[in-house]
């Protein structure tokens, strides 16, 4: 799979099937700048760390529960929310 050339709607695509390469590119893309906002907001390095994994982990458990049409809004919705609710 070619991480660049594959749209966020593919990689949704695919994590419904349970394609771990796909949440594994999902996890490279969006990582860094998830815990970039959360940094920001907490102010803690391994708080904001949690928060972002905890996305994921929620993305990963929930790909079949949720319809998400755009996977960026949605998970940095999700790291701000999960910001708050600390």
């Amino acid at each position: 799979m070619n991480s660049f050339n594959t749209t966020d709607a593919e990689l949704l695509d695919l994590l419904r099937t349970g394609d771990r390469r796909a949440f594994a590119t999902i996890y490279e893309r969006y990582c860094s700048i998830l815990y970039g906002v959360a940094f920001r907001i907490l102010n803690d390095h391994d708080l904001a760390k949690d928060i972002v994994q905890e996305a994921f982990i929620m993305l990963f458990e929930t790909r079949n529960n949720r319809v998400i049409n755009n996977l960026k809004a949605y998970l940095f919705q999700t790291v701000k929310y999960r910001c708050f609710m600390h």
